[in-house]
């Protein structure tokens, strides 16, 4: 990537991870070349050279990334299904049903979905009961849902 600006400014250069420590001034018609790196978002922060001035202005002729478009993802499967903080025994997400005991009278169920999708859980209105955990694919074309059959140890209906 290279930057280049009729009149000298600082720019700054930050990636997703936090700032690459880049700074400096440039001069009119210089241009900065950066080493290729991988990152999800760039972002370009212009101050004046005279913080607090009320006067002047500035002009980016050009600015260009170059990199490949990221599309999202259309997998609406969960990477990670939890029951009281601890992942299910042989998760497997291809296998949409499960059945556990839960040793707490009102378990917490949580999933982390594959490739940035989101995740709902319904809870059962009362124990045993089932679980519902909807996944949806990050563009949104799928959902799938996963059923987490909830047993309790006592094997007492909460109400």
């Amino acid at each position: 990537m290279s930057l280049s600006a009729p009149r000298a400014r600082l720019f700054r250069l930050d990636y997703l991870r936090g700032p690459v420590g880049f700074l400096c001034w440039i001069r009119p018609s210089s241009a900065i070349t950066f080493d290729p790196v991988v990152a999800t978002k760039v972002k370009l922060d212009m101050v004046s050279k005279f913080p607090g001035a009320s006067n002047g202005s500035f002009q980016i002729a050009g600015l260009q990334v170059i990199g490949d478009e990221v599309a999202a993802l259309g997998n609406a499967a969960l990477a990670d299904l939890k029951v009281n903080g601890s992942s299910v025994p042989g998760f497997d997400p291809a296998k949409t049903s499960y059945t556990v005991t839960s040793p707490v009278a009102s378990p917490m169920i949580t999933g982390h979905a594959a490739d940035n999708g989101t995740v709902a859980v319904q809870m059962p209105a009362s124990l045993p009961g089932t679980a519902a955990i909807t996944v949806t694919s990050e563009d949104g074309s799928k959902t799938q849902t996963y059923s987490v059959d909830i047993k309790t140890r006592h094997g007492r209906r909460r109400r």
